[in-house]
């Protein structure tokens, strides 16, 4: 029994062999063939999931505590507003 090739345009390839080497799927296990076949199916399952990088770990600690920050702030005014 033979093996049926998908046969993509040059196009095709080239976007998204550059973007499959881009977004580093080939170090998450994923295929480039496999990529190829639905490459939007495979972003999301994979890119979804990755852990942050430290340095956006920093940023997501900053952000949260910006935000816990302004969420008290917030409470603080509306409880000297109903003195």
């Amino acid at each position: 029994m033979m093996e049926s090739t998908k046969v993509y345009s040059d196009e095709y390839l080239d976007y998204f062999a550059d973007r499959f080497v881009d977004l580093g799927l080939h170090e998450q296990g994923v295929a480039l063939e496999q990529y190829l076949e639905d490459p939007g199916l495979i972003e999301v399952a994979v890119l979804e999931v990755r852990p942050l990088l430290p340095s956006q770990k920093m940023v997501q600690a900053r952000l949260d505590a910006n935000r816990a920050d302004s969420v008290m702030y917030k409470a603080e005014q509306q409880e000297a507003m109903a003195w």
